[in-house]
């Protein structure tokens, strides 16, 4: 009897304490820390070369019929980026809603100019001929404009967000954001994994939006599904009332065996009473071609466009009273000027390794200073 009695309180000990340890309730300073830790893993990537794909589809919740987009809802198409510091290469496709047509879009952003080009073309008067055209804006006036905030992939997973058109939530726009309510952080799992899961609602809706990240330390603090739910949603193209956005991540180091990121985000919209309505589904394919490699300087400048011979150049602010021309080679104007683009030079070591053998030789010196220092006494 005795050693059943023992054997229950040390079952019940063993039983309050694992209670115990997976219950833990986390602080404010708890919290952080971890953000932190995810904020700072995905800083560790300075330049990428990264390529998205994106499918979607609108499902009709009562038949389950496909539908239609609505216009500026079908986000499905492919980017290509590249970045490296502040200079930025974009290569976009996307399909526009009414002549399912596939729209490209290059943009090149660097610190003198931005080049746009795209289908876009335009015709002169007297000619039966669509001549393509380049826009150039002063690097001045663009900042702050469209197409001028890079696309950061490196907020991918840690934001709901998979719209390939443009992304400019940065890191700390859910995580780590000062401005929210009704934070909170527990142990869960996401299959095997064990994983953080903090819960928050932003304070510029609070009653609208109830968010859920669930926070994987094992896989370099990459998040493993995000969740939003909107409680009552006023508006909206197709339903009203209570919906959902899950997004489920998965993460790989394939391409860098250092850094673990997102290969696929799935992404489903749900509603009704249960949510279990399906709206619409997307999902995010992700190839990871580069992190923190030197990339082509030709990417950041006019070179890097593919721009056909005889591309019409419109620039904003004019620098002359002339029309420019791409000639294959450079940008001319009809009066024979020619337009000296911005050219991003390759990246010089060489004054980084004086400075570090430099180092070292006051290191060894003072080493050797402090020997016969020594051999004095």
């Amino acid at each position: 009897m005795k050693k059943f009695f023992y054997f229950i309180v040390f079952f019940l000990g063993i039983t309050f304490s694992c209670f115990l340890c997976y219950s833990k309730e986390y602080t404010a300073a708890d919290i952080e820390r971890i953000e932190r830790r995810v904020i700072e893993y995905r800083e560790q990537i300075k330049n990428w070369h990264v390529r998205l794909s994106l499918t979607d589809e609108f499902i009709d919740s009562e038949s389950g019929a496909k539908l239609d987009p609505v216009p500026d809802m079908k986000f499905a198409g492919n980017l290509e980026c590249y970045k490296d510091g502040e200079l930025l290469h974009e290569e976009r496709g996307y399909f526009v809603n009414d002549t399912n047509e596939t729209y490209l879009l290059k943009t090149i952003f660097n610190k003198k100019w931005r080049y746009m080009f795209g289908n876009d073309k335009i015709r002169r008067e007297g000619s039966d001929v669509d001549i393509p055209i380049l826009n150039m804006m002063a690097y001045s006036k663009a900042v702050g404009g469209p197409y001028t905030t890079p696309y950061d992939i490196r907020a991918l997973g840690i934001t709901p967000g998979v719209d390939i058109r443009f992304n400019s939530d940065t890191l700390t726009a859910y995580i780590g954001n000062p401005q929210r309510s009704n934070l909170m952080m527990s142990d869960d799992m996401i299959g095997d994994k064990k994983c953080y899961k903090i819960s928050f609602s932003l304070l510029k809706h609070p009653e609208e939006n109830v968010m859920s990240i669930w926070i994987c330390p094992e896989l370099g603090y990459n998040p493993l599904k995000f969740e939003i739910e909107f409680p009552d949603l006023k508006t909206i193209n197709y339903y009203k009332g209570r919906q959902n956005g899950i997004f489920d991540i998965e993460v790989s180091n394939n391409n860098n065996k250092k850094i673990w990121f997102p290969k696929k985000i799935s992404c489903r919209a749900m509603h009704g009473e249960n949510l279990d309505k399906l709206i619409s589904s997307a999902t995010l394919a992700i190839e990871v071609v580069s992190f923190n490699k030197p990339l082509d300087p030709k990417l950041f400048d006019d070179r890097g466009l593919d721009l056909p011979v005889g591309t019409l150049v419109l620039i904003d602010p004019e620098p002359a009273p002339d029309t420019y021309t791409w000639d294959g080679e450079k940008i001319v104007g009809l009066s024979g000027a020619t337009l000296e683009p911005i050219v991003i030079p390759p990246r010089n070591n060489a004054f980084r390794y004086f400075l570090i053998a430099a180092g070292l030789a006051l290191i060894s010196v003072a080493c050797l200073f402090k020997y016969f220092e020594l051999r004095k006494k």
